[in-house]
């Protein structure tokens, strides 16, 4: 009886034994836990900065991409006026050197 009450002690005190040990691990592992609840906060807010700052550049690209719009059509309607001038111009000097052409053949 008393080798069983010996052995009984023995398995109860690494009972004991392992029990601190999963205390202190599990104290760790609650540390570990704050400092990783710590460092997601700090994380959300990193991300609320740049959702922040992604709001404002896709304003910033849609501004750009209002005054590019403006300044093409604006490029375009030159471009149309040019080409308008452009082509009246050398209709004129294709007439004018008709005319000449007439007149020196004695035509007119």
């Amino acid at each position: 009886m008393e080798h069983r009450l010996t052995r009984l002690e023995a398995t109860t005190q690494h009972i004991q034994d392992d029990l601190r040990g999963l205390r202190a691990e599990v104290g760790d592992f609650k540390g570990e836990m704050r400092e990783f609840k710590g460092e997601m906060r700090e994380f959300k807010g990193e991300m609320r900065e740049f959702k922040n700052e992604m709001r404002e550049f896709k304003n910033e690209m849609r501004d750009f991409q209002k005054e590019a719009r403006s300044e093409f059509r604006d490029v375009r309607h030159q471009a149309r006026m040019d080409f308008r001038l452009l082509f009246g111009a050398l209709i004129s000097g294709a007439l004018a050197m008709a005319t000449l052409m007439a007149k020196g053949f004695h035509w007119i």
